[in-house]
């Protein structure tokens, strides 16, 4: 064999900044997946706090709101999710960067307007929300709202799933 005096040194100079940038994917990686865990929580407690254990929720209140920004008449889904910051009335969840392994580094790229010329981008938003699917409510326009129960289990409704999604009338 010959001398390999220097390979230490070698291997190290090279393999050195792909761990570094092995290491920092790992890190954004896990920080994004233990944010969206406690996002998570933090939506699910809020929910449970906010509808204070009523299973009947959206009320005739917020039904009426849905109706006048929307036209919601009927809906099967009552939901809160996680927003860092809302802009024109549409969620911005939480951003995380991964810088680029190889390539191009984009530094004109931001996370509130990504670069999308090649339909990549270096940010990723993980979405968190928790809500309740059951009951569907129909809003009345006479005297509030009047309440339909709807049980998947029962009266063949596991093929009408529609009725857990928002509708227009």
């Amino acid at each position: 064999m010959k001398s390999e005096q220097g390979q230490a040194l070698f291997e190290f100079i090279v393999f050195l900044p792909l761990v570094l940038v092995l290491c920092g994917v790992l890190l954004v990686t896990g920080n994004s997946i233990n944010a969206s865990i406690n996002q998570q929580k933090a939506t699910r407690a809020y929910f449970y706090m906010f509808n204070q254990h009523n299973s009947r929720l959206p009320n005739a209140r917020i039904l009426k709101s849905w109706k006048d920004e929307s036209g919601l008449v009927d809906v099967g889904h009552f939901a809160l999710g996680w927003a860092e910051k809302i802009v024109s009335r549409l969620p911005h969840t939480t951003c995380f960067k991964y810088n680029a392994l190889f390539g191009d580094i984009k530094q004109d790229e931001t996370c509130d307007e990504p670069d999308l010329e090649e339909n990549q981008t270096s940010y990723i938003r993980p979405a968190t929300a928790y809500g309740v699917c059951g009951e569907t409510y129909s809003l009345k326009l006479d005297d509030g709202a009047q309440y339909r129960e709807v049980w998947l289990a029962f009266n063949g409704a596991l093929n009408k799933l529609e009725d857990c999604v928002n509708r227009k009338n």
